[in-house]
């Protein structure tokens, strides 16, 4: 198990930075992560590998969760870190529900059914 880090701790890697650039790329993650969810969908529409579906949808979710780190102005390039930052940044802030981050984070593990993935992203 990956060692619990702060905000600042990431901030002082280089995992996580703030970054003028990084809100000019918060289309770009949200069209990639419209693609992929419409990937994810059309291939549970026709009844596609659960497993395509589920890499789809977490694909898709991760990509939002970028956008939200990215909104805020930060770059991001280790999964830890934007776990970190999207609690300090939203959750911790009540702008983003603690249970909509938990089942996030229940996606990420690629467990459970396809169905359930792709309704969540």
């Amino acid at each position: 198990m990956m060692p619990a880090s702060s905000f600042q701790a990431f901030q002082e890697s280089p995992y996580l930075s703030k970054s003028a650039a990084a809100q000019g790329l918060v289309a770009q993650d949200l069209a990639a992560a419209q693609d992929l969810l419409n990937l994810a969908s059309e291939k549970a529409k026709a009844a596609g590998d659960p497993a395509d579906v589920t890499l789809g949808s977490y694909r898709s979710m991760y990509c939002s969760a970028k956008a939200l780190v990215h909104h805020a102005g930060y770059e991001i390039t280790n999964f830890r870190a934007l776990l970190t930052a999207l609690d300090r940044l939203y959750t911790g802030q009540n702008k983003l529900d603690q249970a909509l981050t938990d089942q996030w984070v229940a996606s990420q593990r690629l467990v459970g059914n396809a169905e359930d993935h792709l309704k969540a992203a």
